[in-house]
């Protein structure tokens, strides 16, 4: 939020970008009531950088081998099923909750300060599952650690054909929870020649 606010107050002049996450500009702002800048008038969005969906990833011994046992799992009164993002109101909080909804589950979340020990806690069985960038996993995954139970984006990606899209489950149509970065600038005075 920081680097936002600085760009918010920087001139008007086209040169000070801010190449940020969906988190600054898209969700923040709705999650935080002591931001200081609002996205759609501060900023003008220049270009969108990269998508970059997040894979839903188990560990590989569990018993759990799809969707619908994560959801049986979230609605187990008896052995609490959680979930780890790498922290409070990210893209990969959001798309653990949204999973709650769509899929009529509970799984708790538990918040991270990063990847890694998101990954390591699956692995050690200290959290049933977690939403996770395809860098972070890839790893794993291809030694077999963890299983990947879905990708957030609406389609298949590329780098993981044989993993289906969270929206192919019946009761998750339109799931669609991408990260993305983009770069933006100060509305206003921008010389068209800056913005090309």
């Amino acid at each position: 939020m920081r680097e936002a606010e600085t760009v918010t107050r920087a001139e008007r002049d086209g040169y000070t970008l801010l190449l940020s996450s969906a988190g600054e500009v898209a969700v923040n702002p709705h999650l935080f009531k002591s931001i200081k800048y609002d996205p759609s008038r501060d900023l003008t969005p220049v270009s969108l950088v990269v998508k970059v969906p997040n894979v839903l990833v188990v560990n590989a011994a569990s018993d759990i081998k799809s969707l619908d046992n994560l959801s049986n799992a979230g609605n187990n009164k008896d052995a609490k099923a959680t979930f780890s993002s790498s922290g409070i109101g990210n893209p990969q909080h959001l798309a653990g909750e949204l999973l709650n909804r769509m899929a009529s589950t509970n799984l708790m979340h538990v918040p991270y300060r990063g990847a890694a020990q998101q990954v390591t806690d699956v692995l050690g069985n200290n959290v049933t599952a977690t939403f996770a960038s395809y860098l972070a996993v890839a790893p794993f995954v291809e030694a077999d650690q963890v299983r990947a139970l879905g990708v957030t984006a609406s389609e298949r990606v590329p780098s993981l054909p044989s993993v289906p899209a969270m929206a192919e489950h019946p009761q998750l149509k339109g799931y669609d929870v991408t990260s993305w970065f983009g770069l933006f600038g100060r509305p206003v005075h921008r010389p068209r020649s800056s913005t090309s």
